[in-house]
C-alpha cells in the first residue's frame, strides 16, 4: 500500500498536522504547520508513528483511510502492539489489554452511540500496567450521526494517556464535524 503525507496549514485556530495512509492518517492534534506531500508504504508510515511516539510527539488521535487492503489495520495493530507490548494478532482480534475495538456490528452495518458510548467508557478506565489506552474504530465512515456527534466530545476531550485510530476506507463519508478536525 501507498502512505503520503499531507500537512496543511487552515487558520491558527484550526489547524491540525495530517499523515495519510495511501487516501489520508491525519493528526487530530491542533498544530500549525505548511503543506506537504510525500509516499510512504505501511513500514514508512509505521516509522513516523513509531518516532514519533519516541520523540513523544503522538497525537491524541488518528484518521487512517485508504482502500480495502491497504494495510489500515496492519498499521493501527502494529502501532498499538508496540505502545502496549501486545502482539499485532492480538490487537485485531480485540484481545489486547487496554485496547478497545469498535467495528459495525448492528444488522444495518453501522456504528451505534451505544457502541461509542462503551468505547468511550473503557478510554475512561484505569489502565493495566503502564500501557496507554488505545480505541481503534473500523469503518469509521459507518457512525450513525448521533455516535459521530457523541464521539466528538472525545475528539476534542481525549483522555489522558488514550490513543484513538479510526480507520475508513471512505474519507468523505465522515460527517463534517469530524473531517474539519483532520483537515485532511
Amino acid at each position: 500500500p501507498g502512505f503520503s503525507r499531507c500537512d496543511r496549514t487552515a487558520s491558527l485556530a484550526s489547524a491540525r498536522r495530517s499523515l495519510s495512509c495511501f487516501g489520508k492518517l491525519s493528526n487530530l492534534k491542533n498544530q500549525p504547520s505548511t503543506f506537504l506531500t510525500m509516499s510512504f508504504s505501511a513500514d514508512s508510515a509505521l516509522e513516523y508513528l513509531e518516532r514519533a511516539h519516541r520523540k513523544d510527539r503522538l497525537a491524541h488521535a488518528y484518521l487512517i483511510s485508504g482502500p480495502a487492503g491497504s494495510g489500515k489495520s496492519v498499521v493501527a495493530a502494529r502501532l498499538a502492539a508496540l505502545l502496549n507490548k501486545t502482539t499485532p494478532e492480538k490487537v485485531l482480534h480485540a484481545q489486547a489489554p487496554d485496547v478497545f475495538v469498535t467495528e459495525p456490528a448492528s444488522r444495518s452495518r453501522k456504528i451505534v452511540v451505544d457502541q461509542i458510548r462503551g468505547l468511550e467508557r473503557a478510554l475512561q478506565l484505569r489502565s493495566t500496567g503502564n500501557h496507554k489506552k488505545i480505541g481503534i474504530i473500523r469503518d469509521a465512515d459507518r457512525m450513525q450521526m448521533q455516535a459521530a456527534n457523541a464521539f466528538l466530545k472525545t475528539l476534542e476531550e481525549p483522555p489522558q494517556n488514550s490513543l484513538l485510530l479510526l480507520l475508513t476506507t471512505l474519507p468523505e463519508a465522515l460527517p463534517e464535524t469530524i473531517v474539519s478536525r483532520c483537515l485532511s
